[in-house]
């Protein structure tokens, strides 16, 4: 079959949208919001205000309430983006501090302090890659490093972490022996096999924001987080791929490495102050806010 719709200027696409009884509140607003948004993106936030089976809006919709969905689902991205900063930022200096004073700073270099071959031989070439000698010019440190220095032949892991993504931690991390793993937990708070599902989910997480995805009503069917004892009700593996157990692992973490961040708080805020949103499209159960991982 062949695929033969055609692009249509904004005007055409109001007037689509008005013949499916959608009211245009504001036009020019509307307009701008195609144009800039765009209609495809918009599409998704559509449907939560259709009938299903015929695509007709239901009695009442404005444009203005596709927009408010839309900005709820773009200032959630940027909440979560924020607690990922601060979490990737933690697991950085944990790598960086804790294992080289157990050890030495350039304790990454050697593969007795790994349990796994080939994610250790995995991450020295993406470490010879993002700091060896031919990436000086990336980055002032290493250039400080390479200018001063001769051996090692790599910087101290403190350098080397700061330019590792966060996958390419969180896979790190996994891949660590169980003792040097063992060594974050004063800095996180839980048990490090707990730790290996958060990072790993997290980073999936972290994915989809940093390309603009959806977080509100999506399944993120990849890296699910495990779940403490005392926390088990909200990991149950019927809501594994909604986004409710990794925000209840962020939040746990934040609240251990950055307390004054408030970051639940401002979680709560944001998702009860829209009133387009159900709650349960994203996992959340009844009465999440008074449960034991958010107070």
């Amino acid at each position: 079959m062949h695929y033969n719709k055609t692009a249509l200027p904004e005007p055409q696409l109001l007037m689509g949208l008005w013949n499916k009884g959608l009211r245009i509140d504001d036009p020019k607003s509307a307009t701008r919001a195609l144009e800039t948004i765009g209609y495809y993106r918009l599409l998704i936030y559509m449907r939560n205000f259709q009938v299903p089976t015929s695509k007709r809006f239901f009695v009442g919709t404005k444009f203005s309430d596709i927009i408010e969905l839309y900005d709820f689902d773009r200032h959630l991205r940027l909440l979560v983006l924020d607690g990922i900063e601060r979490i990737e930022v933690s697991l950085r200096a944990a790598l960086s501090s804790k294992i080289s004073i157990t050890h030495d700073p350039h304790w990454y270099m050697d593969v007795s302090h790994f349990d796994q071959h080939i994610p250790f031989v995995q991450s020295q070439q993406k470490i010879i890659f993002e700091t060896g000698p031919e990436s000086k010019t990336r980055w002032i440190a290493l250039q400080h490093y390479y200018t001063h220095y001769t051996t090692p032949p790599l910087p101290a892991s403190w350098t080397v972490m700061e330019r590792l993504t966060f996958g390419v931690l969180s896979r790190f991390y996994a891949a660590l022996k169980l003792p040097n793993r063992k060594l974050t937990e004063v800095v996180f708070g839980f048990d490090e096999k707990i730790l290996v599902s958060w990072f790993h989910s997290i980073s999936f997480l972290r994915n989809q924001c940093a390309h603009h995805g959806q977080l509100w009503n999506t399944k993120l069917n990849k890296f699910f987080a495990l779940g403490p004892n005392a926390y088990r009700q909200d990991f149950l593996n019927a809501n594994r791929n909604e986004l409710y157990p990794r925000l209840v692992a962020m939040n746990l973490l934040l609240k251990n490495t950055f307390p004054e961040s408030q970051w639940g708080e401002r979680l709560k805020g944001l998702v009860n102050g829209c009133r387009h949103v159900q709650p349960s499209s994203m996992g959340f159960p009844a009465g999440w806010e008074t449960r034991p991982s958010w107070n």
